[in-house]
C-alpha cells in the first residue's frame, strides 16, 4: 500500500472516530398520541435528528389535549430534566376551538401562561390542531401515495386533518399514515414550504401555512447551534 493510500486511510478513521465521539444534544419529546411517537420514532426520522447533531426518545403521555395543564406538564418536565438537554412537549388544540382565529388565541394563551415557560430547556408547542395538519404540509411526500394536485393553503384551518389525511394517502390507521409518511417526510422541504421558499422541479412556488410548525422547525434550528 502506498503511503498517500495509508495517510487517506487514517484521516477517514480519524473522522469516522470524531463523528462517533461527538457529544449529541439530547432532546425528550412528550406528545399525546401513538401517531406522533411512531412517527418521531422512526429510523428515517430519527437518522435527521442525528444529522442536526440531536439524540432523540419519545414519550407518549396519551394526553389528547389534556397535558397542558400545569400539573401534567410538570410532571413530565420533572420526569426527563435531569437525563435531557431539552425537552419539547407537543400537544394538539383539537376541535375545541373550530374558529381560526380563536384557535391561535388559545394556543398562544397556553404557551404564554405554562409556568414552565422560562425554563431555558423546555419548549411547549401546541399544534393548530393535531399533528396530522404537520404531515399535510409535506406536498412532495404526499405525492409518493397520490399523485392529484392540491393547493391547502393552510392546514390550521382544517376541523380534521386527519381525515383529510387518511384520505388522501388511502389509509384506515392514523399511527400506520403516519409511519408510511415518515419513510418520506422531509423537515427541512416542510419549514420551506411552510415559509413559501420552496420551489418544484417546474420552479413553481408552493406555501402550505402551518404556524406552529414553523415554531418548532425555528426552535429546533435554534439549539441547534447552542
Amino acid at each position: 500500500m502506498s503511503k498517500k493510500k495509508g495517510k487517506k486511510r487514517q484521516r477517514k478513521r480519524k473522522n469516522q472516530s470524531t463523528q462517533k465521539n461527538q457529544k449529541r444534544t439530547k432532546i425528550y419529546f412528550i406528545v399525546e398520541g401513538h401517531s406522533e411517537k411512531k412517527f418521531f420514532d422512526s429510523n428515517e426520522i430519527k437518522n435527521w435528528f442525528r444529522d442536526q447533531g440531536f439524540d432523540v426518545k419519545t414519550k407518549n403521555a396519551k394526553g389528547g389535549g389534556n397535558i397542558t395543564g400545569d400539573k401534567e406538564i410538570s410532571k413530565h418536565y420533572d420526569s426527563f430534566k435531569d437525563i435531557a438537554d431539552y425537552i419539547i412537549c407537543l400537544v394538539d388544540l383539537e376541535n375545541e376551538y373550530n374558529d381560526e382565529d380563536c384557535s391561535y388565541k388559545k394556543a398562544k394563551r397556553l404557551i404564554e401562561n405554562n409556568r414552565l415557560k422560562n425554563k431555558s430547556d423546555f419548549f411547549l408547542n401546541v399544534i393548530i390542531r393535531m399533528f396530522e395538519a404537520w404531515l399535510l404540509i409535506d406536498i412532495k411526500a404526499l405525492k409518493k401515495f397520490n399523485s392529484r394536485n392540491h393547493n391547502w393553503g393552510n392546514t390550521e384551518i382544517f376541523t380534521n386533518p386527519k381525515e383529510k389525511l387518511l384520505d388522501w394517502i388511502n389509509e384506515s390507521s392514523e399511527v400506520e399514515a403516519a409511519q408510511k409518511l415518515s419513510k418520506y417526510f422531509s423537515f427541512d422541504r416542510t419549514y420551506k414550504i411552510a415559509t413559501g421558499r420552496y420551489e418544484n422541479s417546474k420552479g413553481k412556488k408552493a406555501q402550505i401555512i402551518n404556524s406552529s410548525f414553523v415554531r418548532f422547525y425555528e426552535y429546533l434550528m435554534k439549539i441547534k447551534n447552542v
